[in-house]
């Protein structure tokens, strides 16, 4: 996969750690509550974006994308790999508001965890999962802003 356009190489060499960090994404999974085995399918597809899956703790990840809804008892987990996670890291959450409301389930994760972009359906089509992704690619490469409170 080389560089095909201007907008693929970086603009300044201070630009080049961005760059490269938006271009080597090690993303972890966590399975929420519902059909969440459609976007694990779309990530293991998504070699061709840059972003290595599978294997990694969360130690050695720096995206953490969240398909389905969190419960409750989920939510300790989910915080806990978070905070395993190194500086810097990113957040992306398939199906983190709306759905059925049920007691056991996380209204809106974001506010308990910083979610750098929240697609509201899961499971996402490969076009809404692709411009995910490429906002991540953004938001690590320092183009676009985060989602995440301030």
């Amino acid at each position: 996969m080389g560089l095909k356009t201007d907008a693929d190489r970086p603009a300044r060499t201070g630009g080049l750690a961005g760059w490269a960090r938006s271009r080597s994404l090690n993303a972890i999974v966590f399975e929420g509550h519902g059909v969440s085995r459609d976007c694990v399918n779309a990530l293991a597809e998504a070699s061709d974006l840059g972003i290595a899956t599978g294997g990694h703790s969360p130690r050695q990840a720096d995206l953490l994308v969240i398909a389905g809804r969190i419960t409750i008892r989920q939510l300790p987990v989910v915080q806990r790999i978070w905070r395993q996670m190194p500086e810097p890291k990113w957040c992306v959450a398939f199906g983190a508001k709306g759905g059925a409301d049920t007691y056991a389930l996380i209204d809106d994760l974001a506010k308990y965890l910083p979610i750098d972009h929240a697609v509201a359906t899961c499971p996402p089509d490969r076009a809404t999962f692709d411009a995910a992704i490429a906002r991540i690619r953004d938001i690590a490469a320092g183009k676009a802003a985060s989602e995440r409170p301030t």
